[in-house]
């Protein structure tokens, strides 16, 4: 069964905030071959981290197909640094 999730990370304080949006897709059930995983922006440095911890922890993926920059300013681009581990998919 097909299935959505978007999650929507909080990035910054507010006045230098910025975004991180990871979206999977598909049987969640079969991770290994049926789960598509896509990240939009990346935020700050510390929401980097997060997104990490996100696909690992409660995705239990170790790859994103697909990462998107809307705009290279910092608050957009920072976390994407420590997804870079996560961009080849295995097998």
């Amino acid at each position: 069964m097909n299935q959505l999730e978007i999650d929507m990370l909080p990035v910054g304080d507010g006045e230098k905030s910025g975004d991180a949006l990871a979206l999977r897709f598909g049987d969640f059930n079969n991770k290994s071959k049926e789960q598509y995983i896509v990240v939009i922006d990346g935020g700050s440095k510390e929401s980097g981290k997060k997104l990490v911890e996100l696909i690992k922890n409660q995705y239990g993926m170790s790859y994103v197909d697909l990462v998107i920059s809307t705009h290279p300013d910092s608050d957009h681009t920072s976390g994407l640094d420590d997804l870079r581990p996560f961009f080849y998919r295995q097998g």
